[in-house]
């Protein structure tokens, strides 16, 4: 989204692909480094870097992992370009994030987990394309709180595209807003039992609030049987404005479930969810809803389109035909 990067100055430094090694001094165009942290007569960029400095990358692939948490180091990462700057190691993770990092108009591209930053917090990303194909459970993102993403695409072809996990260390609330995101998960055969393509606060005892705008939300398989398809699971207290979810189990003999929508029933007592405006749909699969909504979660939805034969559990529609609120279930009371 437009140029992001200031002018020449010794907290810019600058990586070109094209560059001879990094014997240059980095700070311009003219004498950019060759690479993020690998040695080629000279440190990489972020190896002489400092926190708070910016990195600049040219258009490029970088077969390299950037590991900013071992460094400890507080950087803005800065693509020229949304898809042609790319960090891509051949293996592991991509980019182990540290407190306060900020990657902005960049691909990062990974066999492992693309962007991982447990017990990290205040992260920004904005205009990135992130994409893992872990074995592993998580794949393009993994998040402790206090993380804003704008404008990226998270793409997933393994499990888990986003896990977003408070530390059970910390007995804060984990905020997180996403705006104008595309999250998509596809699956193939036998690769793990659940996918779960959003993941949000997997047994944390609610200890996370999210706001979702403008975002959509698919998660694709084609196994044959016995396993799970959400497009995105829940925990927490959150708002989704503007959102579409969509689940999709691609073979007709699919037995497992498959969710648009789902609460995660682990500590489904202390979740709380607000839908207005939101496109909901599930198709394929053994059990097929729309929303699944396990026991004691609260959920509130207004001018959405959605099944309603394919509601599993209770929520409060606010659009019932007589201008009164409607609980599909027998739940209680509003709250």
């Amino acid at each position: 989204m437009g140029f992001y990067f200031c002018g020449d100055s010794d907290h810019v430094w600058h990586v070109s692909a094209g560059a001879a090694d990094n014997s240059g001094g980095g700070h311009s165009f003219a004498t950019a480094r060759k690479t993020l942290v690998t040695a080629d007569s000279g440190n990489g960029a972020i190896t002489d870097a400092a926190s708070g400095d910016m990195i600049v990358i040219w258009p490029g692939t970088y077969a390299e992992a950037v590991d900013l948490a071992t460094l400890t180091k507080s950087l803005e990462i800065v693509g020229t370009n949304k898809y042609l700057s790319k960090i891509a190691p051949a293996s592991g993770n991509a980019i182990t994030l540290y407190d306060k990092t900020i990657l902005r108009n960049m691909t990062v591209d990974s066999a492992g987990t693309a962007l991982i930053g447990a017990a990290r917090s205040d992260i920004l990303l904005e205009d990135c394309y992130i994409d893992g194909d872990s074995a592993a459970l998580n794949t393009s993102l993994v998040a402790n709180g206090r993380l804003v993403a704008r404008r990226c695409d998270f793409i997933s072809k393994a499990v888990n595209t986003i896990s977003l996990l408070p530390s059970f260390a910390s007995a804060e609330i984990a905020p997180v807003l996403f705006e104008e995101c595309i999250v998509a998960g596809v699956t193939p055969a036998s690769v793990h039992t659940i996918l779960r393509n959003l993941l949000i606060g997997l047994n944390s005892l609610g200890r996370i609030a999210g706001v979702f705008r403008k975002s959509i939300f698919t998660a694709t398989r084609t196994d044959v049987s016995g396993r799970f398809c959400y497009a995105a699971s829940v925990v927490g207290r959150h708002v989704f404005d503007d959102c579409i979810f969509q689940a999709l189990m691609t073979d007709g003999s699919a037995s497992g479930p498959c969710a648009a929508l789902e609460t995660n029933d682990a500590v489904a007592a202390s979740t709380r969810l607000v839908l207005n405006n939101c496109n909901i749909k599930s198709s394929g699969g053994g059990s097929n809803y729309d929303i699944s909504n396990a026991g004691g979660s609260r959920i509130v939805i207004a001018n959405s389109i959605y099944d309603k034969t394919q509601v599993n559990g209770d929520l409060i529609d606010m659009d019932y035909e007589d201008g009164k609120v409607r609980f599909a279930g027998a739940f209680g009371g509003r709250y």
